[in-house]
Formats: C-alpha cells, structure tokens, sequence
C-alpha cells in the first residue's frame, strides 16, 4: 500500500466518523454562509443544494435528509 492510498484511506475513515462528520458539516456550513453572503440571498437555496449534495458525498448518509432519500441514484449502501 503506498503512502497515498495510506493517507486516503485514513481521510475515508476520519469522515465517516462523528467527529470527521461534525468538522464536515462545521466547513460546508460555513462555506455556504461565505458563499451566500458573496452572491446574495437570491443564491441561498441553489447554495444549500450544493451543500447538501457535497455532505451526501462525504462522511455518514444523513437519514433524515428526505431530498437524498427520494433521489434515485441516491443509494444509502454505497458509502
């Protein structure tokens, strides 16, 4: 195993973590916040889509998310 794939694999592990998926959420959040504050409130809802698809992305499925749960490519035993 290279030192690559070492260190990736741990990243994998940290994000599916709690705390891994807390530090996630604290930086899409703030990066959200940035985000809508520099494009505009009009932006917010296309800005929280994103966010929200960069966390079913990342870490633990959120099972309370609904939008991911009736997305059908969205598939809670892939992570």
């Amino acid at each position: 195993m290279s030192i690559f794939e070492n260190a990736k694999n741990k990243a994998n592990e940290y994000l599916k973590s709690e705390a891994g998926e807390r530090k996630s959420d604290e930086l899409l959040d703030k990066a959200a916040q940035h985000a809508t504050d520099r494009l505009g409130a009009d932006k917010a809802e296309h800005i929280r889509k994103v966010r929200d698809a960069a966390d079913d992305h990342l870490g633990v499925p959120n099972d309370t998310d609904a939008e991911a749960s009736d997305d059908p490519q969205y598939d809670e035993n892939a992570q």
